[in-house]
């Protein structure tokens, strides 16, 4: 039998295998105006001020509404608030209301909501990490649909933190905040968002929705929603459990599409890298052997997503071109990129509980050997790993990290030369440049970003750092993690990012 007829045989047997494939027929059709998604867990509760894990972010999410809606790529945009401006100061933001917002007990929605949330938050008695921002913050309300935040300190970045939801006060007033945890609206929490919580039955895992026909932007055309608790199912019993979305691990992107369903796919909201120690008399100064580093070391792993920038979640801020060296043979490069050898040993830090880190480390360490480097694996405890980075004389060359990123871009903390940690009693004090990191451009823009609200405008600036930060290497951007998400084709509207994934569900729709 010739090559080809082998070659022609092999199609054609893959060909029958996949028409005779369980998950290669599309399933049946939906039914018009539901939407069933599956996820990993219970919920921990369902009032959002104090209940943060991913799970009960999902099941509340549909119930509730911020001041403003951040979308799944970083975007600003208004929400129970119609409008905002902010003085001169950075300090005081005034928010107008919209005035067709009810709760879906009928109350109407004022601004006696939004003080009663903010001062709720700030109470020294708040439990939950959310008072550590919100403390020192104060509420003021002019009339019903005027409220005035002021801020300790400046931040045009405040907007960004207000896709916080808004909580009743006439059904949460008379219950201190510490009994939260426990208190019926846990269970039955009332919203102003575009969909009431019908039921949850704990019992069969799962929690039932219908849409808010009195929403301020109108009644959403799903009509029903329903979370139901699942394992992580195959295709095949993703359409047992009547599924027609939910997340998905990599390997199953492929199987998944052929029963026919979206695969979407979007970057984690962080990211690693190495943080370069570039005080004087450090190796690394040297520009030339950063750029070396860079060529030489930190292939992304199979399924991951290069990152190579610290904007890389935010599509509207441009990003720098992809760094030349990368990915090619350092034979061609290395008389351009690089001094004609490497340095002296240099110092890698690690975490020593952290197993990502550490594998990160190893590799790095391989690669760079490789290419002559001679490259020492300092393994620390987190306690002394802080200190050695607090310490502006500590013998190291360079740092495994993982940034976790919010919706605000701002990243004068990490990359501001006046944000030099220092270690102290509590740890590290005075900012997150690791590495001593030092542009006077990149303070200037740093600086303007910061003093501009969410926009284009910002994102122009931003842009400009990015490119700078990456010409400079003053990090070694490696990659992050993808996360996979199966929806059936009749369901519109879906537009997850890093940062939001059922941000827009009032505009969602089901069927052909």
């Amino acid at each position: 039998m010739s090559g080809r007829t082998v070659l022609l045989v092999a199609v054609l047997l893959v060909g029958a295998a996949l028409i005779g494939y369980p998950f290669a027929s599309p399933p049946g059709p939906l039914r018009q105006g539901i939407y069933v998604e599956g996820g990993l867990g219970a919920p921990e509760g369902l009032n959002p001020l104090v209940h943060r894990d991913m799970v009960s972010r999902r099941a509340w999410g549909p119930i509730f509404d911020g001041l403003v809606v951040v979308d799944g790529g970083g975007r600003v945009s208004p929400g129970l608030a119609e409008s905002w401006e902010v003085s001169a100061d950075g300090r005081e933001w005034t928010f107008r209301l919209r005035d067709n917002v009810a709760w879906h007990d009928g109350r109407p929605f004022t601004s006696t909501d939004v003080v009663f949330t903010v001062e709720s938050l700030a109470h020294p008695a708040f439990p939950g990490p959310l008072h550590t921002i919100w403390a020192g913050r104060s509420a003021r309300r002019p009339d019903e649909h005027t409220v005035v935040i002021t801020l300790p300190e400046p931040d045009f970045g405040f907007p960004y933190e207000l896709d916080l939801p808004v909580v009743p006060r006439h059904l949460l007033a008379g219950t201190p905040a510490h009994r939260w945890f426990e208190a019926a609206f846990s269970e039955r929490p009332l919203g102003t968002g575009p969909y009431l919580l019908e039921a949850w039955d704990r019992e069969a895992g799962e929690l039932r929705y219908r849409a808010n026909a009195g929403y301020f932007r109108g009644r959403p055309a799903v009509a029903r929603l329903v979370y139901r608790e699942t394992a992580e199912p195959g295709p095949a019993g993703f359409f047992q459990a009547g599924l027609a979305g939910g997340p998905i691990s990599p390997g199953q992107a492929m199987a998944f599409r052929m029963r026919g369903y979206r695969v979407y796919r979007w970057p984690s909201p962080w990211y690693w890298a190495v943080i370069f120690n570039l005080r004087e008399g450090r190796p690394l100064v040297d520009p030339g052997f950063r750029r070396a580093w860079v060529e030489a070391a930190g292939r992304h792993p199979p399924g991951s997503l290069p990152v190579h920038q610290p904007f890389f979640a935010y599509p509207w801020i441009e990003p720098p071109a992809v760094p030349a060296c990368r990915g090619v043979p350092s034979l061609l490069l290395r008389p351009f990129l690089r001094p004609a050898a490497p340095p002296g040993a240099v110092t890698l830090l690690a975490w020593d509980q952290g197993q990502a880190e550490l594998a990160i480390a190893e590799q790095l360490a391989r690669e760079l050997g490789r290419a002559g480097w001679k490259v020492r694996i300092l393994r620390l405890p987190f306690s002394e790993l802080l200190a050695t980075l607090g310490d502006p004389g500590a013998d190291w060359d360079a740092l495994v990290w993982r940034w976790d990123l919010v919706a605000d871009p701002e990243v004068t903390d990490l990359f501001h030369s006046a944000r030099v940690p220092m270690g102290g009693a509590g740890g590290l004090q005075g900012g997150a440049n690791l590495g001593g990191y030092s542009n006077p451009e990149v303070d200037r823009l740093l600086e303007a970003a910061r003093r501009t609200p969410p926009g284009s405008a910002q994102g122009d600036l931003l842009t400009r750092v990015a490119a700078i930060l990456n010409h400079d290497r003053a990090y070694h951007f490696l990659w992050t993690e993808p996360n996979y998400f199966a929806i059936r084709r009749e369901v519109r509207g879906f537009a997850p990012g890093a940062f939001a994934t059922h941000w827009n569900l009032w505009a969602w729709r089901v069927g052909r």
